[in-house]
């Protein structure tokens, strides 16, 4: 089971039931400015420069000719010199994916203040892949760090790790939110709304908070459009700093 909080103030927040849409986010509007600023390490002299490109080059372009190589050769050492430009090449790439960010525990009392409206908001728990999801993409586990991300020559030849490592990589004042991200790459459309099935909503947990208003309507639509969800009412624990819910 995987979650996702939502607000009554979100402009996406019925969809997934009415529509059966989810919307995967650019990076550009997430509220974390640190996002996808890898360092480019491991290029700091001519010679590791030329391997590199001498590497990728005959990994990645082995049919261009000889006089197509060499050309792109010298392109590649000339933009290599300016190091903080291939950074922002990078992030400025994949800044045009497409991000859909949930967590792995619904039960988290700073998750529903930050991202479900101080706890008047609701959660809804899908039964997505987290290895791979037909319908959602690729999964990436979060993991958090002090540093940026560092991506080595090797790294930047090879698209999978460079991926993983930039996207994958939060700050650990994060670490608490156990996030997945589904990730829509660029050729598969980047940020936008997307068809999931909507059989996979298992659940909807109702905030501790909610208003009476917010909570009949919830109620309806997921009953009308979502029949096989179970719907539970979470509740402030009597006893610690934490969350119990029961099904309504």
């Amino acid at each position: 089971m995987i979650y996702k909080f939502r607000s009554f103030n979100s402009d996406f927040k019925f969809q997934p039931f009415t529509e059966g849409k989810l919307y995967f986010a650019s990076p550009n509007q997430f509220n974390d400015p640190y996002e996808l600023k890898p360092k480019v390490v491991g290029l700091d002299t001519l010679e590791k420069r030329e391997a590199f490109v001498d590497s990728f080059i005959n990994k990645n372009l082995n049919n261009l000719n000889f006089k197509q190589r060499k050309e792109e050769r010298r392109k590649a050492l000339r933009r290599l010199l300016d190091i903080d430009l291939v950074e922002k090449d990078i992030h400025d790439t994949l800044s045009q994916y497409g991000i859909f960010s949930t967590a792995k525990r619904w039960e988290h009392i700073l998750m529903w203040s930050h991202y479900a409206d101080s706890h008047k908001g609701f959660c809804i728990g899908f039964d997505f892949n987290q290895n791979f999801d037909r319908e959602m993409g690729l999964p990436i586990t979060v993991t958090y760090s002090d540093r940026y991300p560092e991506l080595t020559p090797g790294q930047l030849s090879d698209y999978d790790q460079l991926f993983r490592s930039t996207v994958g990589t939060k700050s650990d004042a994060w670490s608490y939110e156990e996030e997945v991200r589904y990730i829509k790459l660029k050729r598969d459309g980047g940020a936008g709304l997307y068809s999931f099935s909507k059989e996979k909503i298992i659940e909807v947990i109702l905030g501790a908070s909610i208003t009476e208003k917010d909570r009949s309507e919830i109620i309806s639509i997921v009953s009308k459009e979502a029949p096989q969800a179970k719907i539970y009412q979470a509740t402030i624990s009597q006893h610690v700093y934490g969350l119990d819910r029961k099904e309504i």
